[in-house]
Protein backbone atom coordinates (compact mmCIF):
# COMPACT_ATOMS: atom_id res chain seq x y z
CA UNK A 1 0.00 0.00 0.00
CA UNK A 2 1.42 3.51 -0.89
CA UNK A 3 0.57 6.82 1.37
CA UNK A 4 0.71 9.94 -0.73
CA UNK A 5 0.91 13.09 1.67
CA UNK A 6 -0.40 16.39 -0.38
CA UNK A 7 1.56 19.90 0.63
CA UNK A 8 -0.60 22.33 -0.18
CA UNK A 9 1.72 25.67 -0.80
CA UNK A 10 -1.91 27.96 0.06
CA UNK A 11 -2.12 26.39 3.40
CA UNK A 12 -0.02 27.44 6.56
CA UNK A 13 1.83 30.70 8.34
CA UNK A 14 4.27 30.60 5.07
CA UNK A 15 1.45 31.12 2.69
CA UNK A 16 -0.31 33.93 4.94
CA UNK A 17 2.71 35.83 5.62
CA UNK A 18 3.94 35.92 2.04
CA UNK A 19 0.21 37.10 1.45
CA UNK A 20 0.53 39.46 4.25
CA UNK A 21 4.01 40.88 3.05
CA UNK A 22 2.58 41.25 -0.79
CA UNK A 23 -0.62 43.22 0.33
CA UNK A 24 1.55 45.32 3.05
CA UNK A 25 4.26 46.25 -0.16
CA UNK A 26 1.60 46.79 -2.97
CA UNK A 27 -0.20 49.56 -0.24
CA UNK A 28 2.38 50.72 1.31
CA UNK A 29 3.86 51.75 -2.28
CA UNK A 30 0.77 53.23 -3.16
CA UNK A 31 0.77 55.43 -0.17
CA UNK A 32 -2.17 53.31 1.52
CA UNK A 33 -1.66 52.81 4.96
CA UNK A 34 -1.71 49.47 5.77
CA UNK A 35 -0.51 49.57 9.55
CA UNK A 36 -3.94 49.95 10.96
CA UNK A 37 -4.34 46.41 12.77
CA UNK A 38 -3.46 43.15 12.06
CA UNK A 39 -5.29 40.00 12.28
CA UNK A 40 -4.30 37.38 15.30
CA UNK A 41 -3.38 34.49 14.49
CA UNK A 42 -3.65 32.21 17.96
CA UNK A 43 -2.94 28.78 18.78
CA UNK A 44 -6.09 27.37 19.77
CA UNK A 45 -6.26 23.57 21.67
CA UNK A 46 -9.54 22.04 22.59
CA UNK A 47 -9.60 19.09 24.89
CA UNK A 48 -12.07 16.75 25.95
CA UNK A 49 -11.88 14.99 29.51
CA UNK A 50 -14.20 12.93 31.43
CA UNK A 51 -15.91 16.08 33.16
CA UNK A 52 -15.20 19.10 30.64
CA UNK A 53 -14.06 20.39 27.33
CA UNK A 54 -11.34 23.19 28.17
CA UNK A 55 -9.97 25.80 25.68
CA UNK A 56 -6.52 26.67 25.86
CA UNK A 57 -5.46 29.65 23.71
CA UNK A 58 -1.93 31.27 23.04
CA UNK A 59 -2.51 35.20 23.30
CA UNK A 60 1.35 36.47 24.33
CA UNK A 61 1.36 40.21 24.62
CA UNK A 62 -2.90 40.97 25.48
CA UNK A 63 -3.81 42.18 28.69
CA UNK A 64 -6.50 40.44 30.47
CA UNK A 65 -9.26 43.48 29.55
CA UNK A 66 -8.67 42.68 26.22
CA UNK A 67 -10.30 39.64 26.04
CA UNK A 68 -13.92 38.81 25.88
CA UNK A 69 -15.52 35.43 26.02
CA UNK A 70 -18.90 34.81 25.45
CA UNK A 71 -21.96 32.25 25.03
CA UNK A 72 -24.69 32.95 22.40
CA UNK A 73 -26.46 30.56 19.63
CA UNK A 74 -24.77 27.54 21.44
CA UNK A 75 -21.63 28.93 20.48
CA UNK A 76 -18.33 29.65 22.63
CA UNK A 77 -16.81 32.87 21.10
CA UNK A 78 -13.59 34.28 21.92
CA UNK A 79 -12.79 37.86 21.05
CA UNK A 80 -9.76 40.07 21.38
CA UNK A 81 -9.15 43.61 20.36
CA UNK A 82 -5.94 45.28 21.76
CA UNK A 83 -5.23 48.89 20.95
CA UNK A 84 -1.57 49.48 20.48
CA UNK A 85 -0.41 51.60 23.54
CA UNK A 86 2.65 52.71 21.02
CA UNK A 87 0.74 54.11 18.53
CA UNK A 88 1.40 57.78 18.04
CA UNK A 89 -0.07 60.06 14.98
CA UNK A 90 2.39 63.08 16.09
CA UNK A 91 5.42 60.30 15.95
CA UNK A 92 7.71 59.49 12.52
CA UNK A 93 7.93 56.10 12.41
CA UNK A 94 11.48 54.81 10.47
CA UNK A 95 9.96 51.40 11.14
CA UNK A 96 6.43 50.23 12.69
CA UNK A 97 5.56 46.60 13.31
CA UNK A 98 3.65 46.79 16.44
CA UNK A 99 -0.07 46.72 15.30
CA UNK A 100 -3.52 46.86 16.94
CA UNK A 101 -4.74 43.27 17.64
CA UNK A 102 -8.28 41.64 16.36
CA UNK A 103 -9.24 38.26 17.41
CA UNK A 104 -12.30 36.55 16.58
CA UNK A 105 -13.03 33.01 17.20
CA UNK A 106 -16.29 31.12 17.33
CA UNK A 107 -16.73 27.14 18.22
CA UNK A 108 -19.90 24.98 18.35
CA UNK A 109 -21.07 23.64 21.81
CA UNK A 110 -21.69 20.14 22.15
CA UNK A 111 -25.12 19.31 23.24
CA UNK A 112 -23.75 17.93 26.70
CA UNK A 113 -22.22 21.18 27.89
CA UNK A 114 -23.67 22.69 30.85
CA UNK A 115 -23.44 26.67 29.49
CA UNK A 116 -24.54 28.00 32.71
CA UNK A 117 -20.86 26.25 33.92
CA UNK A 118 -17.97 27.78 32.63
CA UNK A 119 -15.03 28.79 34.08
CA UNK A 120 -12.55 30.77 32.41
CA UNK A 121 -8.40 31.77 33.85
CA UNK A 122 -5.61 34.06 32.07
CA UNK A 123 -1.78 33.70 33.30
CA UNK A 124 1.16 34.40 31.80
CA UNK A 125 -0.09 34.72 28.16
CA UNK A 126 -2.64 31.45 27.91
CA UNK A 127 -6.36 31.54 28.04
CA UNK A 128 -7.83 28.88 29.88
CA UNK A 129 -11.65 27.92 29.24
CA UNK A 130 -12.83 25.19 31.52
CA UNK A 131 -17.24 24.34 30.01
CA UNK A 132 -18.39 21.45 32.43
CA UNK A 133 -20.64 18.66 31.06
CA UNK A 134 -23.81 18.46 32.21
CA UNK A 135 -23.95 15.88 35.11
CA UNK A 136 -26.16 13.15 33.50
CA UNK A 137 -23.34 12.99 30.35
CA UNK A 138 -20.55 12.39 32.93
CA UNK A 139 -19.06 9.15 33.50
CA UNK A 140 -20.64 7.15 36.12
CA UNK A 141 -18.31 4.41 37.66
CA UNK A 142 -20.64 1.24 38.64
CA UNK A 143 -19.27 -0.42 41.94
CA UNK A 144 -19.40 -3.87 41.67
CA UNK A 145 -20.81 -6.17 44.07
CA UNK A 146 -20.18 -9.62 45.80
CA UNK A 147 -22.63 -12.12 44.27
CA UNK A 148 -24.34 -13.89 47.61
Amino acid sequence: MVFTKVISPFRGPVFRKNVDDLLHNMFDSHGFDSSCCTTFDSGIDIEERDDSYVMSANLPGVNEEDIEITIENNRLKLSVEQKNAGSDENKRYILRERRDVKLQRSFPLASNVDAENVEAQFDNGVLEVVVQKKEEDKPKKIELKKKN
